[in-house]
């Protein structure tokens, strides 16, 4: 089977090193090694979430950040708060150039639309990527270098779940998004909020 998942380059069990994987999830992730399989077995064995996180600690923090900004855009009621459009607009900015200038805005952006919602989430995932969490004139503080995709992640499930009759299908269309997110098939950030 060709290699699809060419955004992934880790192994499965790296990948796995990463977080703190599920129970059930850790028989499937120590035995297979190609992570596209381990991906579409936690799928198939309906661990979406764990599936969710898996493939965000495969992507750079940058693609799952990207990742997770098209599943929210999909989420967005017919007319968004400002709040959450400019929370996904700046992770979105901060994955096209991740400056140290565009990860702050995407903090302030996270502070103004709550870390309680998918999209504080996601913009908070873009400031937690690299840098220092303190203030330029304050002592480095790094984040934990997986935080990034903890975050994504967590944003992309609540994004799923939010509304139970809905899962089913933002599920099923999320992971595929992370999919061709993870075979490379986007190349930008689609329209505009």
């Amino acid at each position: 089977m060709p290699k699809t998942f060419q955004r992934v380059t880790a192994s499965s069990q790296e990948i796995a090193s990463r977080f703190a994987p599920r129970e059930e999830a850790i028989p499937v992730l120590a035995n297979e090694a190609d992570p596209e399989v381990a991906f579409e077995a936690l799928v198939a064995s309906g661990q979406r979430a764990e599936a969710a996180r898996f493939l965000a600690h495969g992507l750079t923090k940058p693609e799952a950040v990207f990742w997770g900004s098209f599943c929210l855009r999909d989420t967005l009621p017919e007319k968004p708060p400002k709040e959450m459009t400019q929370a996904i607009r700046s992770a979105e900015s901060w994955c096209l150039e991740p400056k140290e200038s565009a990860r702050w805005r995407a903090k302030d952006a996270a502070d103004l639309a709550g870390t309680d919602t998918p999209a504080g989430l996601l913009a908070l995932a873009a400031f937690m990527s690299t840098g220092s969490l303190a203030k330029p004139d304050l002592p480095v503080a790094p984040p934990p270098p997986y935080l990034t995709a903890d975050l994504a992640a967590v944003a992309i499930q609540i994004a799923a779940e939010i509304d139970p009759e809905k899962a089913e299908a933002r599920w099923t269309a999320f992971l595929e998004q992370g999919r061709a997110v993870a075979r490379g098939e986007y190349a930008k950030v689609p329209g505009t909020l």
